[in-house]
């Protein structure tokens, strides 16, 4: 499916195709175009599709999955990342703009180190008010 969705054109972790999860609940419902999970998610899945053809010697899928993980890699930052608050967004909304609430999801992209580094140690150590 993952891979269906990029040949139609849409981004692979952008949450209008069939069968992709989705939360918007509560606050978080900004009409979110992606969440930073699911962004993460979708680039891991990119790398591990293009690990496998090549392995099985598909060399163009292995070549087409690469370059969808390079640029879904790419946008990582470009569409998370919050310069003003230093901290990874929760998602992208469909106007171009972040939505910021806290929630555990950037861990994912984290812990795949698929965040510029400078970024992923800003975010890390960022001075978030913790409630209990």
């Amino acid at each position: 499916m993952l891979l269906l969705a990029c040949a139609a054109g849409l981004a692979a972790q952008e949450k209008s195709g069939p069968g992709l999860p989705a939360v918007e609940t509560g606050r978080l419902l900004n009409r979110p175009a992606t969440d930073v999970y699911l962004a993460a998610a979708s680039a891991e899945a990119h790398w591990a599709i293009s690990s496998m053809a090549e392995a099985l010697g598909d060399q163009s899928l292995a070549e087409s999955a690469a370059l969808h993980f390079e640029r879904a890699v790419a946008g990582l930052d470009d569409k998370f990342w919050n310069p003003g608050t230093k901290i990874l967004s929760f998602a992208a909304t469909e106007g171009g703009g972040r939505s910021d609430e806290l929630t555990v999801w950037p861990a994912v992209a984290l812990m795949l180190r698929l965040i510029h580094p400078e970024h992923a140690a800003a975010h890390v150590l960022s001075e978030v008010p913790v409630t209990r």
